[in-house]
């Protein structure tokens, strides 16, 4: 780490940010602290659908392998701000030298939707562009749950960096029936990942990043793909409960 831990307004640090994550991580957490039941379902669907586009419901750290390991993560995070606030001796969220998140945008986000100022601090690292709306693109997110994000984020930042530059994308198109959906994905998944994974290949070669270290990615893929299987089977729970 390079610089001190400043305490920012965070809505100041993602009008800096070209990640479009954030978004849904912000209207999520936002749902649970109003409390509407069918506000939370839609912020859930649309959350869960971001994640899968960014990387297959396949992080290593923290762990996370399934949909069900991502909304109790974030519930547990976004509780706690909520609750105590941004415990100013915990980690501080990491940016790179032009201010983009490189960590923490559970806990970024949830500030945001709690009125909570958050610890952050300049990072060595910078940003791979990782959470850029290509990469959602890439990962053939459905029209629908970007459009709502879209619209999301411009009542939010209607003049911030992510503003002009959306396409165009189906506001008719009703959500993705999960349970539904994950059985009936089979055809293309495969394709939608090696598109993946062609977009973060070409993204590290031009950062001059070494193949070899690049290749690792292949074994991610595989993981992601077992995803689908486990998102069918976490909806059906939640439908029986």
């Amino acid at each position: 780490m390079i610089g001190e831990v400043r305490m920012v307004d965070p809505l100041d640090v993602m009008r800096k940010s070209l990640r479009f994550d954030l978004i849904f991580k912000v209207e999520l957490a936002r749902a649970w602290g109003a409390g509407d039941a069918a506000a939370i379902r839609r912020a859930e669907e649309a959350y869960l659908e971001a994640v899968r586009a960014r990387n297959g419901f396949y992080e290593g750290t923290p762990p996370r392998r399934t949909p069900a390991d991502f909304i109790d993560s974030f519930r547990a995070v976004a509780s706690s701000i909520r609750a105590v606030g941004y415990d100013p001796h915990a980690d501080p969220i990491p940016l790179d030298a032009n201010g983009e998140v490189l960590n923490g945008a559970h806990r970024l986000s949830a500030c945001i939707a709690y009125g909570r100022e958050c610890p952050v601090v300049v990072s060595e690292k910078m940003s791979s562009g990782g959470s850029n709306y290509e990469v959602f693109l890439a990962g053939n997110i459905h029209p629908a749950v970007a459009h709502w994000g879209m619209s999301a984020y411009l009542r939010l930042l209607p003049d911030g960096p992510l503003a002009s530059g959306f396409a165009a994308a189906s506001a008719d198109e009703p959500f993705p029936d999960w349970s539904a959906r994950a059985k009936s994905m089979a055809s293309f998944q495969l394709a939608a990942r090696l598109r993946l994974l062609r977009y973060r290949l070409v993204a590290c070669w031009r950062r001059g990043r070494r193949r070899e270290k690049v290749l690792s990615h292949i074994d991610e893929t595989k993981c992601r793909m077992n995803a689908y299987r486990m998102l069918a089977e976490y909806w059906s729970e939640r439908e029986t409960r």
